[in-house]
């Protein structure tokens, strides 16, 4: 891996960030000003003179096979932490791995597990122990407050179809935490697949992991507990900060023989996807993701629901729903889908996508609700219902956000996608919401709010995460697929991207 790739020459961090958005040759080719396909207000003129789109820059993980970055974090001095996947050829084994870069955008050479006489190898934290059998959001990294570094992951169960839950400890050094788990890993086996061709909704999957002064708690799916059930269930397990193992004085005590988990199940839902969590300054847990519920809508609808520290539904969180604790109603039409959040102060904001009774495209949407209480802000953004909603695309095409994250002075960062789910459409976006929830514009700020990006040729192109560090610089990760009218599929060669830019 050349992380130097991120940083096309060796430069102070002012001139990274110019060289990542001040160049006109450098711009997206497809950088045209969309124009949204529903009433979301926008607080400026559509063109604002001065902004100039920051560039995406590839980073070489892997020659051969593909590779993914799918969580980045903020890391010690003002720098981030990078996970995801990569493989040496298309079929081969992918592997777990974490990359730490400094405050200037170049690699943290002594951090690492790989030898460190080769330029290539520094900062670099490899798990070749682990065979990662995910999909595109079962990679996230969190850390403690002693500096270790926390990975969860889906990975595969054996040689069997069967996935499980593991987690990685890394010293802030990059090498593994052998007093935690086997050699720095914990694998933890939710449940088990009915049969050697299950569906993905009977596997294991690790979706999101937070950390506090208590414990490591992972957000996941599940095959729902019993000898028959295939539909999957919620899951938040526990494990201990000291070696790793299941808390089992977490949760539901007489879930099957399962301890040590919380289990969710919204009354009447079908599907269901977990996908992010957050460690709140009271301790509690904020859980969202998504889930069908055939008598509220034919789509998805949000769940979000908040634990105690015991791991239990706190029922002062929308108090009055059909099940205290839980928010899992109709909020648009045909669905409305949430992939994470972004907190600030007593209010936190959704990043998903979603569509109104009879659409057939998904449009970016955001919502706002009350922190303590649940309750939805229905004047967010000054939209309809406080719906906040728009097309990327800017011609109808569908669009997928997959999260949302807090910026400085209140302002929320949405990226995902836009163009279907398919090469040659699908580009990468990333928008800029204002403190009240409209599309972030005017002079020198975010252009029109949207930024859209062919990632190399046409292949079909995603954002998926990002993280602010303390400097106040943004970094979006993301990748592109493989070519023109190919989608993103086990057996491409997908390669890794990112922009950096100072946020404004």
């Amino acid at each position: 891996m050349h992380w130097k790739s991120f940083v096309p020459c060796s430069l102070s961090l002012s001139l990274l960030l110019a060289g990542c958005g001040d160049d006109a040759k450098q711009q997206p080719a497809d950088a045209a000003v969309p124009t949204p396909d529903t009433a979301l207000p926008i607080d400026a003129a559509p063109d604002a003179p001065g902004y100039m789109p920051p560039t995406a820059v590839p980073i070489a993980l892997s020659a051969a096979g593909p590779d993914q970055l799918q969580s980045i974090i903020p890391g010690p001095a003002n720098g981030f932490y990078l996970a995801g996947f990569f493989a040496e050829s298309p079929t081969g084994p992918k592997s777990l791995l974490v990359i730490k870069a400094l405050a200037n955008g170049a690699a943290d050479k002594p951090f690492g597990n790989r030898p460190q006489d080769s330029a290539a190898d520094d900062g670099v934290a490899e798990i070749r122990e682990l065979a990662f059998a995910g999909g595109n959001d079962e990679i996230d990294i969190a850390t403690q407050t002693d500096g270790k570094i926390v990975v969860s992951a889906t990975v595969a169960h054996g040689t069997t179809a069967d996935r499980d839950i593991a987690v990685v400890r890394l010293l802030p050094t990059g090498v593994p935490d052998t007093t935690f788990g086997t050699d720095g890993i914990s694998i933890v086996n939710l449940n088990d697949a009915l049969d050697p061709a299950a569906t993905p909704s009977q596997l294991d999957a690790a979706r999101g992991i937070a950390v506090t002064d208590r414990g490591i708690f992972v957000h996941a799916l599940s095959r729902g507990l019993g000898t028959t059930r295939t539909d999957p269930d919620f899951v938040v397990v526990k494990l201990s900060l000291i070696d790793g193992s299941v808390d089992e004085s977490f949760g539901d005590q007489s879930a099957d023989g399962k301890k040590g988990q919380f289990r969710l199940a919204p009354p009447g839902s079908t599907t269901k996807a977990a996908r992010a969590i957050h460690a709140l300054a009271d301790g509690k847990l904020l859980a969202v993701g998504y889930a069908n519920s055939p008598a509220l809508t034919i789509g998805n609808q949000p769940v979000i629901y908040k634990l105690t520290q015991d791991g239990v539904l706190d029922a002062t969180f929308n108090p009055s729903g059909a099940v205290p604790g839980l928010f899992h109603a109709k909020v648009d039409g045909r669905q409305t889908e949430v992939y994470n959040i972004a907190i600030h102060g007593d209010k936190f904001v959704t990043g998903g996508y979603g569509g109104a009774e009879g659409s057939t495209t998904d449009d970016f949407i955001s919502l706002r609700f009350d922190l303590a209480t649940g309750e939805r802000d229905t004047t967010w953004g000054g939209a309809p219902d406080g719906i906040v909603k728009f097309d990327p695309s800017g011609s109808g095409l569908t669009s997928n956000c997959r999260g949302a994250f807090a910026l400085p002075a209140g302002k929320t960062l949405l990226v995902g996608s836009t163009g279907g789910n398919m090469a040659p459409t699908q580009d990468a976006v990333f928008a800029v919401l204002d403190a009240t929830g409209k599309l972030d514009t005017g002079l020198a700020t975010y252009g029109t709010g949207i930024n859209k990006y062919k990632l190399g040729n046409d292949g079909a192109d995603q954002f998926w995460n990002a993280a602010v560090s303390g400097l106040g610089v943004v970094a979006i990760v993301g990748w592109r697929g493989v070519g023109a009218n190919t989608p993103q599929a086990d057996g491409n060669n997908d390669n890794s991207w990112a922009v950096v830019f100072p946020a404004k």
